[in-house]
């Protein structure tokens, strides 16, 4: 069991790069930040080990869409996913994929969970983390990217709370992601 890793950790293995620039973050600094090598921007790390890489420069547009999903994540999600307990979570994982299986939903009839083990897995507007933590939970090696930081919080903590390998969580834009190219076995978004 691996847990998530440290920004840190994610910074030395170049797991993540500038969404500006596509140069590595490699420096970080004072544990609250990272800073791009080529550009010079530098990306806050906040709560929880999260790094927020959306491209620099004001996006009217990207805070409209952040605001409807922080507002449908508060509304819909948010208490009930605070009420669950460790022991419930890995039931109710199990009873997701039992209703995916069910419902041949994407993420088990384009992803086989009993194959997923070792797996890198990019999940592409991870939510409150559902997903994610199946994923996870059947041994891939999960990144969770969301817009909103709300959500990709409640992502990195459901993460916290599965037995599975390494899993980093961000918060950043899918139109300009903050990974090196050719990096997943499997990039997935529902």
């Amino acid at each position: 069991v691996m847990g998530r890793c440290s920004v840190r950790e994610v910074a030395e293995q170049d797991w993540i790069c500038c969404p500006t620039c596509r140069s590595g973050l490699r420096q970080v600094v004072r544990e609250t930040e990272l800073k791009c090598s080529g550009c010079g921007a530098v990306y806050p790390i906040v709560e929880r080990e999260i790094p927020l890489l959306l491209p620099q420069g004001s996006n009217d547009e990207r805070s409209d869409v952040q605001g409807f999903w922080r507002a449908l994540y508060e509304a819909a999600y948010a208490e009930a996913h605070e009420a669950i307990g460790d022991a419930d979570l890995d039931d109710r994982l199990g009873q997701l994929r039992e209703l995916f299986e069910h419902r041949q939903h994407l993420a088990v009839r384009e992803i086989r969970l009993d194959e997923i083990q070792g797996q890198r897995v990019l999940e592409v507007g991870s939510g409150a983390g559902a997903h994610s933590a199946l994923f996870n939970r059947h041994g891939a090696e999960v990144f969770s990217l969301d817009l909103t930081r709300e959500r990709v919080a409640a992502t990195a903590k459901m993460l916290d709370r599965v037995n599975g390998p390494a899993s980093v969580c961000v918060q950043g834009d899918a139109e300009a992601l903050p990974f090196p190219d050719q990096f997943f076995d499997i990039v997935y978004s529902n």
